[in-house]
C-alpha cells in the first residue's frame, strides 16, 4: 500500500484516474511525451471538477506554523471557489471567494492557481505577517505555494506536491451533504474536544518511546520524550485537524530515535487518536484522571449542579453554614489547586471555599493510588481567617471530614480531561478545570 497517499483507503476502493498499465506497453509507447501529458492533465482536471460537493484542502505553507483548513470546488469552466475560516485568510470569519486555476503542463501536469485569491494567496504573498516581530520574514510572508505538481489521484483523494518548496498538500472529497460553514465548526469542535486550550499536556505513545505533548492547540506540537531533556530533546510538528477528526502530520514524525515514522491518526473507539499508517503504531492520549485530578499546573471548580447523594447535603449544609455565621457573604465557589508554597508541611493540595467577603485555604494531601483512584487526607489550614471558619462553622469541617478516605475518579474524555467526577460510597460531585 502507497504511504505517501493520506488516510489510505484500500487500492481496491479507490477509482484510480491514470489509465492501468497492464496490457498497454505498446499503446503508452506510440503516444508522444506530450500526448501523455495532455491526456494525464484531463484526466487529472476531470478529477478535481469531479467533486459534487468540492474537496477539503490540507494546506501547509511551511513547516514552522499550524497547517490551515481550506475548502476548494472546481468548475470545469475553469473558476475555483474557495472558503476559509482562519486568523490570515478571514480574520477568523468564515469567507467564500472565487478566482480561477488552470491545470498546466511542466514536465509533468501542473496546478495553477493563477489568479489572486485572498482566502488561498495570502500564504504564497510574499508580505510581512502581521502578528510577527518587524524583523521576521521580512518580504517573504508565509513563504507558502499555489502551484502544485499533481502526483496522484484518486476518486476520493488527489495528492499535490507544492512546486516551488515540495510541502505535499493533499484533497480530500467532502461528503455530498456537508454544508461548508458546518464543516468548520466541526473542525472547531474536533478541536475543542481532543486539544482542549484548558489541557497543557497530553501523551504521545509510540512503538519505542512515550513523549509528553504540549502546544496542541498552536497548531505546532511540541514533543519531549518521557524523561528527556525540554531544552535540547524537544521535537516540533506542524500538523491539521480535520472535520471527521483525523489527525495529519505535515511529514511524519520520526522521534527522538528516527525508528518510527507516524503521520496519520484517527478516532479509535474509545475516543484516542490511533495512528492508522501500515506498519506503525501509535496513541495520543490523556493522563489518568488521577495525575490530572492532582497535577501541579490545573486548578478543579465543584460544578454545584453536579452534585449527588451526601456530597449534595454536605455541599447545601456548607452554602447555608456559610451565609449564617456572622451574615458572612453567599459561597462563589469550591476550587482544587496545587499549592505547596503556603501548605501546610506534607499536605500541598488546597482546596479554596470562596465568598465574595472571604478566601478560604484547606489544605490535603491526594495521594494517587492508581489511575481512577485517589486517598485524601486533612492536613490543616494555613491562615487565620480559615482557622476561624473552622472553629466556628460546623458545615465547613463536615465537608472537609467528607472529602477525606479514598475516591475514585472518572474522567469525561480519554483526550483531553476537562471534567472529573470524583466519587465514594455515599455520593459523588463533579468538578471543572478552570
Amino acid at each position: 500500500m502507497n504511504k505517501k497517499i493520506f488516510f489510505v483507503a484500500t487500492v481496491a476502493a479507490s477509482l484510480a484516474v491514470l489509465p492501468s498499465c497492464k496490457n498497454e506497453v505498446d499503446d503508452l509507447f506510440d503516444q508522444s511525451a506530450a500526448d501523455r501529458i495532455e491526456q494525464a492533465m484531463t484526466d487529472y482536471n476531470e478529477a478535481l471538477c469531479s467533486a459534487e460537493n468540492g474537496w477539503e484542502m490540507l494546506y501547509f505553507a511551511n513547516g514552522d506554523e499550524q497547517g490551515y483548513n481550506l475548502l476548494c470546488k472546481f468548475d470545469k469552466n475553469g473558476s475555483v471557489k474557495f472558503a476559509a475560516k482562519n486568523e490570515f485568510s478571514s480574520n477568523n470569519q468564515y469567507a467564500e471567494e472565487t478566482s480561477l486555476y488552470e491545470m498546466i503542463a511542466d514536465n509533468g501536469p501542473v496546478l495553477t492557481f493563477n489568479t489572486y485569491n485572498k482566502l488561498f494567496h495570502i500564504f504564497a504573498d510574499p508580505n510581512d505577517i502581521p502578528s510577527t516581530g518587524e524583523d521576521d520574514e521580512t518580504g517573504f510572508g508565509h513563504e507558502g505555494d499555489y502551484e502544485f505538481v499533481v502526483h496522484e489521484a484518486t476518486a476520493d483523494q488527489i495528492f499535490l506536491k507544492g512546486k516551488k518548496y515540495g510541502i505535499s498538500i493533499y484533497l480530500r472529497k467532502l461528503p455530498a451533504d456537508l454544508a461548508w460553514e458546518d464543516y468548520f465548526a466541526q473542525v472547531e469542535a474536533n478541536k475543542a474536544k481532543y486539544f482542549n486550550s484548558k489541557v497543557k499536556t497530553i501523551w504521545l505513545e509510540t512503538a519505542t518511546k512515550r513523549y509528553t505533548v504540549q502546544d496542541m492547540t498552536s497548531g505546532v506540537m511540541s514533543f519531549v520524550p518521557e524523561g528527556g531533556d525540554a531544552v535540547s530533546e524537544t521535537l516540533y510538528k506542524a500538523y491539521i485537524l480535520t472535520y471527521d477528526g483525523k489527525l495529519h502530520f505535515i511529514t511524519p514524525f520520526k522521534g527522538i530515535d528516527g525508528k518510527i515514522s507516524v503521520q496519520n491518526f484517527d478516532v479509535a473507539e474509545d475516543g484516542t487518536l490511533v495512528c492508522s499508517d501500515e506498519g506503525e503504531t501509535g496513541r495520543f492520549y490523556s493522563f489518568t484522571p488521577a495525575d490530572m485530578f492532582t497535577a501541579t499546573s490545573y486548578t478543579w471548580r465543584i460544578d454545584k449542579n453536579a452534585v449527588e447523594g451526601s456530597w449534595a447535603t454536605a455541599y447545601q449544609a456548607l452554602v447555608d453554614g456559610i451565609v449564617a455565621y456572622k451574615k458572612s457573604s453567599p459561597l462563589q465557589y469550591v476550587e482544587f489547586s496545587y499549592d505547596s508554597k503556603n501548605a501546610v508541611e506534607g499536605y500541598p493540595n488546597l482546596m479554596t471555599i470562596k465568598t465574595k467577603s472571604y478566601t478560604l485555604k484547606y489544605y490535603f494531601n491526594i495521594a494517587v493510588e492508581g489511575d481512577n483512584a485517589v486517598n485524601i487526607t486533612y492536613g490543616g489550614t494555613a491562615d487565620n481567617n480559615s482557622k476561624v471558619f473552622y472553629r466556628d462553622v460546623p458545615a465547613v469541617v463536615d465537608f472537609c471530614n467528607a472529602l477525606c478516605g479514598a475516591s475514585t475518579l472518572t474522567g469525561n474524555s480519554n483526550m483531553a480531561i476537562t471534567t472529573l467526577v470524583v466519587a465514594n460510597a455515599t455520593g459523588s460531585f463533579a468538578v471543572d478545570l478552570r
